[in-house]
């Protein structure tokens, strides 16, 4: 998705995070991927709330290693 994102290609950026998510939904670079796609598509909201998203997992994820 990274390198959909640096051509412009944002739906197929899109499409590749969504895949990931179907599978891990707490995989934060997809996550990160799906929000910048929605960002540059001008879907500023959804990207504000999925990089939300992206930022409670990473806190989940390092509180439970301890």
């Amino acid at each position: 998705a990274p390198c959909h994102l640096k051509l412009g290609n944002l739906a197929a950026a899109n499409a590749l995070a969504e895949k990931v998510l179907e599978i891990d939904t707490n995989n934060v670079d997809a996550i990160y991927s799906k929000a910048e796609s929605l960002y540059y598509n001008c879907e500023f909201e959804r990207a504000l709330l999925t990089y939300h998203r992206g930022s409670v997992s990473i806190r989940i994820s390092a509180m439970n290693k301890y």
